[in-house]
């Protein structure tokens, strides 16, 4: 009775082994398989990067290019404000020559007739 059992023992022992001897047969050709779809994968991961970096940097260098215009353009500025100031009242003057004249003019017309 023992020897049966334990002969039944090896029996369910042998399939186990084999059954896990397929179960690591079919492990290995997973990990084979994935291993190649992994090589296969990276390459077209980094072309798929190459435009995104591309225009990270693109975006880097137009940043840059309108940081530059904006130092530019203060710069303009601070060399046109007195430019302009000095334009603004140079015709605030002019404008008001017209009519200092057209009154010196009128005064001395009224200072003539007055005299008279």
């Amino acid at each position: 009775m023992v020897a049966t059992e334990v002969r039944k023992l090896a029996e369910r022992s042998q399939t186990a082994a084999k059954e896990i001897s397929a179960l690591a047969t079919d492990s290995v050709g997973v990990a084979e398989r994935s291993g190649k779809l992994l090589d296969e994968l990276v390459p077209s991961i980094k072309e798929d990067g190459g435009p995104g970096q591309e225009v990270s940097s693109a975006s880097r260098e137009q940043s840059s290019g309108v940081s530059q215009i904006n130092k530019a353009m203060s710069q303009v500025d601070l060399v046109t404000q007195p430019q302009r100031r000095f334009r603004g009242r140079a015709l605030e003057h002019s404008g008001r020559t017209p009519l200092l004249r057209l009154k010196l003019s009128c005064n001395s017309w009224t200072s003539q007739d007055q005299r008279r």
